[in-house]
């Protein structure tokens, strides 16, 4: 609540305007609003809906969840309990958004029933013998829903596909694929429409910019390669850059079967070795994709930088470009770092021309940390595959200044865009990235208090005081927590009709422009900047706000199930070396005890603090650490440690370790 500051410190209020302020709080306490929003479910009954226009979610106890499902979009009757406190209760069900389960087969008596692997969901589902599909009692099953549960109906469904033995890849990758209700394939009219549309390469009336030596730079194993880049430099040290994207609302029309089943994906979805990909491969993997040497369709952004990095001007274009070489982030790292001759020779023709974009890289990235722009030092796992479905190694994923200059380049790249779409005032789906709250600042300053530390954030903290939190504990024992502890902080980058700004890039406008193969917001910008272009900028106007939110929901699916896989994939690749010791270091303490990262493997486990035998230990809050009673041993975030594998269980998905 806003005082004016014009009262005085000493001077009270009024009786008056006391009892108006409790009044006035009381009916907002009492004050019933209904809304729609997207549900959340625990595993214990109680869930969370997500509203758009709210800044917090809202409660419902177990009793008031009324037959609704995790994710379903439902209707709900809102009452304030406090401050930014809510409570709802579900009236109906706007739509289900499950529509199949992986559970377990059960015959009772002469009937049949699945029990859901999801523990958030409470009913068991009723399968009549016409609907077994040759499933057996005791079988592993994926399940296509055919009634919802509700108060005059018991949820029922057929079976549609059996799998083999729990613990086994194939099973439990079906397992996380059907708790996260990804679609796996395609309709037979989206694969049609996919291959005719393919065969659509038509360059007339485009910019031929097929003589530039444009060229793609990914990781080993990528597939589709939807951007390209080119680097035109100047004699006064100012240059331009060219990046080209893959033109896919060419081939994937507004309103069409194949457009409707993009939208319902909304982001593909990689899996270590595999990937569910949001277009069909026909148009993912060929025609969409920027391979060597051949013709292929792309928006283009033109963006004029001077020595300083500032953009002088931005142009775009409807173009064709043949890329000169499909290069990889190792190509980069041979020819730049390590002056591999052999890579060196292989790209000789272009090498002056990467040269120069790695030092144009080194000048948009020091810009950008002067803006303030948050750095995160979160390495994630490289999953090494022996075949789809056998793991080799799981080591930690390395960056260099290759990934750095794809990255901030396509930053750059959206950024124009989307400005250009807002000075337009063209409708456009932004990215954005909304401040921390105070509260969640106050946290980081205790975690900072508790480890000692005398840097505190303001309590209206900007991006750049962020940044320079990262630095201070950048190469410290401490910097995975406290990175980890910022990203809690900062509430989650959405897409919105309305532009935000994007406070973890310091950035006043943004938007997804540079993945239209995999992001189905970067084909909307992409259609919108298309249509400028044709109408000579004339201004258009389009609601938004449903599909962005839509569209937001959708990537949260797609991230939560990564990071499911993810776990599973660790979990199977651990279970080989139950029994061994590695050495590790300590990444984390929690009430529950230890978790520890192993050096030879990118691979976190759990010491259980009741594991620890030899005294009672006790979780330190304050001082992040756990200490023995008797014994004082302490165990401090970055301490190193040796640990015994002493289990892996496949279907929590968690690895214990013990202490040696």
């Amino acid at each position: 609540m806003y005082i004016s500051m014009a009262y005085s410190k000493k001077q009270p209020l009024s009786r008056d305007r006391s009892e108006n302020n409790k009044n006035s709080s009381k009916n907002r306490r009492n004050q019933v609003v209904h809304k729609e929003g997207e549900l959340f479910l625990h595993r214990n009954g109680y869930g969370f809906v997500s509203i758009a226009d709210m800044t917090e979610d809202v409660f419902i106890p177990a009793h008031a969840i009324n037959y609704a499902m995790h994710t379903d979009i439902v209707k709900i009757r809102v009452k304030a309990k406090g401050r930014n406190l809510y409570e709802g209760v579900i009236e109906n069900i706007v739509t289900h958004n499950v529509h199949e389960l992986f559970g377990r087969l059960e015959k009772v008596k002469n009937q049949y029933r699945v029990i859901a692997d999801d523990r958030r969901v409470k009913y068991c589902i009723s399968i009549s013998k016409s609907a077994l599909s040759g499933a057996q009692s005791g079988d592993n099953v994926l399940v296509a829903i055919k009634h919802y549960p509700s108060a005059n109906h018991v949820m029922s469904g057929k079976i549609v596909q059996v799998f083999g033995k729990r613990g086994e890849i194939i099973t439990e990758q079906g397992a996380v694929i059907a708790k996260h209700q990804l679609r796996t394939s395609f309709s037979p009219e989206a694969e049609n429409y996919a291959k005719l549309a393919s065969e659509n390469i038509n360059t007339q009336g485009r910019k031929d910019l097929t003589f530039m030596p444009f060229v793609t730079i990914d990781g080993e194993s990528a597939k589709d390669f939807d951007d390209a880049v080119a680097l035109e430099t100047q004699a006064d040290a100012s240059c331009k850059l060219w990046v080209a994207i893959a033109d896919v609302g060419h081939f994937v029309k507004e309103g069409s079967v194949l457009d409707e089943e993009a939208f319902n994906r909304g982001t593909s979805v990689y899996f270590p070795g595999k990937c569910i990909p949001m277009l069909p491969e026909s148009l993912s993997n060929n025609a969409c994709s920027l391979q060597p040497n051949r013709e292929r369709l792309v928006m283009v952004a033109e963006i004029h930088i001077n020595a300083n990095g500032n953009v002088i001007k931005s142009l775009f274009h409807e173009a064709v470009i043949r890329s000169k070489y499909r290069m990889t982030y190792t190509d980069i790292a041979e020819m730049i770092i390590d002056k591999n001759q052999d890579t060196c020779k292989k790209y000789a023709d272009i090498q002056p021309m990467i040269g120069e974009m790695t030092q144009l890289a080194k000048v948009l990235i020091k810009k950008r940390v002067q803006q303030g722009s948050i750095d995160f030092d979160l390495p994630e796992a490289n999953f090494i595959m022996k075949n789809d479905n056998e793991i080799a190694d799981i080591q930690r994923t390395m960056r260099h200044i290759g990934h750095e200059m794809i990255e901030h380049f396509m930053i750059l790249a959206n950024e124009v865009v989307g400005t250009y779409l807002m000075q337009q005032k063209i409708s456009c789906i932004y990215r954005i990235h909304e401040k921390p709250s105070p509260d969640k600042l106050a946290n980081i300053n205790t975690l900072l208090n508790s480890l000692a530390y005398s840097y505190q954030l303001p309590e209206s903290a900007g991006s750049k005081q962020m940044a320079m939190l990262l630095k201070k504990v950048k190469s410290t024992p401490v910097e995975r927590l406290i990175n980890h502890q910022v990203l809690r902080a900062l509430p989650q980058a959405v897409y919105s009709p309305d532009n935000k700004g994007h406070f973890g890039l310091a950035s006043s406008c943004y938007c997804h422009f540079t993945s239209p193969i995999r992001r189905y917001p970067d084909l909307i910008v992409h259609r919108m900047l298309k249509k400028s272009l044709r109408t000579n900028g004339k201004k258009l106007k389009v609601k938004f706000n449903d599909i962005a939110m839509s569209l937001s929901r959708k990537e949260r699916v797609a991230i939560t199930a990564e990071r499911d896989m993810n776990k599973l994939y660790s979990v199977l690749f651990m279970q080989q070396h139950e029994g061994k010791q590695f050495s590790g270091i300590i990444s984390h303490i929690a009430k529950m005890g230890i978790f520890v990262e192993l050096n030879q493997f990118f691979v976190e486990g759990l010491i259980p603090i009741e594991s620890l035998d030899d005294d009672f230990y006790v979780f330190d809050e304050n001082k992040m650490r756990i200490r023995g009673k008797k014994n004082n041993r302490l165990f401090h975030i970055g301490d190193f440690v040796d640990v015994l594998v002493s289990d892996v269980d496949i279907l929590e998905r968690e690895i214990s370790f013990s202490i040696q």
